[in-house]
């Protein structure tokens, strides 16, 4: 994201020319973001030990329903 206005150069007729900031950017600045990323990493490490497990202990019908399912459940 750039700090830098058209109107520090340019003549606009708008005075209020930047846009608000989108929601994801907003969620970045305040740790949200981070956050998120951290549960996704346990979600995915918690995801594979289990089906590791299954497929160790020749649990298909676990495993299989473990890769259908695959779903983030918060």
């Amino acid at each position: 994201m750039s700090v830098w206005t058209a109107g520090d150069k340019f003549p606009i007729s708008d005075p209020n020319p930047i846009p608000s900031m989108p929601v994801w950017s907003v969620e970045a600045g305040s740790g949200g973001a981070k956050e998120k990323a951290d549960r996704d990493a346990r979600w995915i490490g918690d995801f594979s030990d289990d089906l590791t497990v299954a497929i160790a202990l020749h649990e298909w019908d676990e495993a299989v329903r473990l890769v259908e399912e695959g779903d983030y459940e918060p």
